[in-house]
């Protein structure tokens, strides 16, 4: 399997979009570890890691840019967003939290060249989504 350029990955998007799921699917093919920034509160110092992280803001994406880095923005309807919220159990991140979140995306623009968008549909599976991230990280 081809490795993509950077050591360091981040996908990012609002509560609901899927980071967890993906980020762990793409740490085992990619030979990272997987980290998830609601584990964390001080970064950590990995040779290659994939990390799930909200990254709502260009300034906070801005922080996360030391060295190279790729950043997979998962994009969804928020309708879907409010049915896998609803769906969600024993999760902290319920759907209360998804209207000040989406009011704080700053969507990434074509400046960011670093960030791969990968528009996500309500019968998108982790499957699928894995396979178009790692066919994105070339």
């Amino acid at each position: 399997m081809p490795q993509p350029s950077t050591a360091k990955m981040v996908v990012m998007g609002v509560a609901g979009s899927g980071k967890t799921t993906l980020g762990r699917g793409l740490a085992a093919p990619l030979q990272a570890d997987f980290l998830d920034a609601d584990d964390f509160h001080t970064p950590q110092a990995r040779a290659r890691v994939v990390l799930a992280c909200s990254a709502l803001r260009r300034a906070y994406r801005d922080v996360l840019r030391v060295g190279p880095v790729h950043f997979i923005f998962l994009d969804l309807p928020e309708e879907v967003l409010w049915t896998r919220l609803l769906e969600r159990q024993g999760h902290y991140a319920g759907t209360g939290l998804l209207a000040s979140q989406l009011a704080t995306l700053e969507r990434p623009t074509g400046a960011e060249t670093d960030v791969i968008t990968l528009v996500v549909g309500a019968s998108s599976t982790p499957a699928t989504l894995l396979e178009r991230a790692l066919k994105a990280l070339g």
